[in-house]
Protein backbone atom coordinates (compact mmCIF):
# COMPACT_ATOMS: atom_id res chain seq x y z
CA UNK A 1 0.00 0.00 0.00
CA UNK A 2 1.22 3.54 -0.73
CA UNK A 3 -0.05 7.08 -0.63
CA UNK A 4 0.45 9.71 -3.33
CA UNK A 5 -0.18 13.41 -2.75
CA UNK A 6 0.20 16.61 -4.73
CA UNK A 7 -0.53 20.24 -3.89
CA UNK A 8 -0.80 23.04 -6.47
CA UNK A 9 -0.92 26.78 -5.93
CA UNK A 10 -1.75 28.98 -8.93
CA UNK A 11 -0.55 32.58 -8.65
CA UNK A 12 -2.85 34.37 -11.10
CA UNK A 13 -0.99 37.70 -10.96
CA UNK A 14 2.32 35.97 -11.82
CA UNK A 15 0.74 33.35 -14.13
CA UNK A 16 2.80 30.65 -12.40
CA UNK A 17 2.04 27.33 -10.73
CA UNK A 18 3.88 26.15 -7.65
CA UNK A 19 3.63 22.50 -6.64
CA UNK A 20 4.72 19.97 -4.07
CA UNK A 21 4.47 16.28 -4.85
CA UNK A 22 4.97 13.17 -2.74
CA UNK A 23 4.50 9.74 -4.18
CA UNK A 24 5.74 7.20 -6.67
CA UNK A 25 4.97 8.53 -10.14
CA UNK A 26 6.64 11.53 -11.81
CA UNK A 27 4.64 14.66 -12.59
CA UNK A 28 3.76 15.45 -16.22
CA UNK A 29 2.46 18.75 -17.60
CA UNK A 30 0.55 19.11 -20.86
CA UNK A 31 1.32 22.40 -22.60
CA UNK A 32 -1.68 22.97 -24.85
CA UNK A 33 -0.16 25.88 -26.77
CA UNK A 34 2.75 23.64 -27.85
CA UNK A 35 0.74 20.37 -27.88
CA UNK A 36 3.51 18.79 -25.85
CA UNK A 37 3.78 16.67 -22.68
CA UNK A 38 6.68 17.58 -20.41
CA UNK A 39 8.09 15.52 -17.52
CA UNK A 40 8.85 17.66 -14.47
CA UNK A 41 12.19 16.87 -12.84
CA UNK A 42 12.23 17.73 -9.11
CA UNK A 43 14.95 19.91 -7.73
Amino acid sequence: MFVTAIFFEYMYSEREIYYIGAGHDPLYIYRANMRKVEKVIPG
